[in-house]
């Protein structure tokens, strides 16, 4: 059994999802965050109220949706997490536009600051691709960007491909917390991963 003390959190695509989770969980689940990964774009008003109203935290992918977002006065409601593009190139803040974000965050007061800074490695199952390198590089400058404007944020990149190989990652140094998915379900990470 996992204790709850050591749970950060789930992670989801969708609100309704979250919403299934935060159901699932009864009246005492509603301390755990419950992250919501993809499904938080493009961000609305509607969103906003159905995301404060169930106790769900948007993980913001893309400019225009932080600035909508802050615009709205939505960071003083609801706790809010960025995900940055490192070179996946599915979904992210462009890594380009961290300085940008990182000017933006200062501006609002700490307490309605993101609780969290994440990317997504493509390619963890092989720690020696350039593709790895380059994503923890751009991951190590964006901790250094948004630490101190971002003091209680976690910074997290580990899926299950990084977890195993975390050795090679130096994941308890770059990373506050892990993001078990696949192996979740008694998957490997990869064909023949250990």
């Amino acid at each position: 059994l996992m204790r709850e003390e050591a749970l950060s959190g789930f992670g989801v695509a969708t609100p309704e999802e979250g919403i299934q989770v935060r159901d699932a969980m009864g009246p005492k689940g509603r301390r755990i965050r419950i992250l919501v990964f993809s499904g938080s774009a493009p961000w609305t008003e509607e969103k906003g109220a159905q995301f404060e109203q169930s106790g769900l935290t948007p993980v913001l992918a893309n400019r225009d949706d932080l600035l909508f977002f802050l615009r709205g006065g939505w960071a003083a409601k609801i706790p809010f997490e960025l995900k940055f593009n490192t070179g996946m190139n599915r979904l992210g803040i462009l890594y380009s536009e961290a300085k940008e974000v990182a000017g933006l965050l200062e501006r609002l007061p700490p307490e309605a600051r993101p609780q969290g800074i994440a990317t997504h490695l493509a390619v963890a199952e092989n720690p020696e691709h350039s593709l790895t390198r380059s994503q923890l590089e751009r991951f190590r400058a964006l901790r250094s960007l948004l630490a101190s404007t971002c003091p209680g944020a976690h910074f997290h990149f580990a899926n299950s491909a990084a977890i195993w190989n975390q050795k090679y990652f130096d994941v308890a140094g770059l990373s506050d917390l892990v993001r078990p998915g696949i192996s979740l379900y008694g998957v490997p990470p990869w064909a023949g991963a250990p």
